[in-house]
């Protein structure tokens, strides 16, 4: 699992497009960031089709996917493991600050979605925070 530093400030590489880009994060950050994509990407096997795919706001049903973006929640320690559920409050928690408040009532109100195994769980609830907010979500 990829160690996050102090105020950890990964929430599922999404970001609000409109006022934070990633460029306003600071270095360290970004540096984990994208740690924690490279060891995803690895991990999922996802293509890089796919992964763009994502990235634009689309949500084909590839599996590959899915699973970066379980892994994702898997590398930030939000998703149990035995029972598949999203531990709200630890992802609430590992949200930097300055974009809590934003993010807060989105993971709320998404909580865990269901489906058929966790990487469809995790993908499900990327959709939900997307549902809730386009302008929010981003696939890094």
């Amino acid at each position: 699992m990829i160690v996050l530093q102090g105020a950890a400030i990964v929430i599922c590489c999404i970001l609000k497009v409109q006022a934070i880009t990633v460029d306003d994060y600071p270095e360290d950050a970004r540096q984990i960031m994208q740690q924690l994509h490279d060891a995803c990407i690895a991990k999922s096997g996802v293509t890089q089709e796919m992964f763009a795919l994502g990235a634009k706001k689309e949500f084909p049903e590839d599996q590959a996917l899915k699973c970066y973006m379980h892994c994702i929640m898997d590398e930030v320690a939000v998703i149990d493991e035995d029972t598949g559920l999203i531990d709200t409050e630890a992802y609430v928690a590992v949200i930097p600050d300055f974009v809590k408040g934003r993010w807060r009532p989105v993971i709320e109100h998404c909580g865990t979605q269901p489906g058929t195994d966790r990487c469809d769980v995790a993908f499900n609830t990327f959709k939900c925070y997307y549902e809730q907010d386009p302008d929010l979500y981003a696939l890094f």
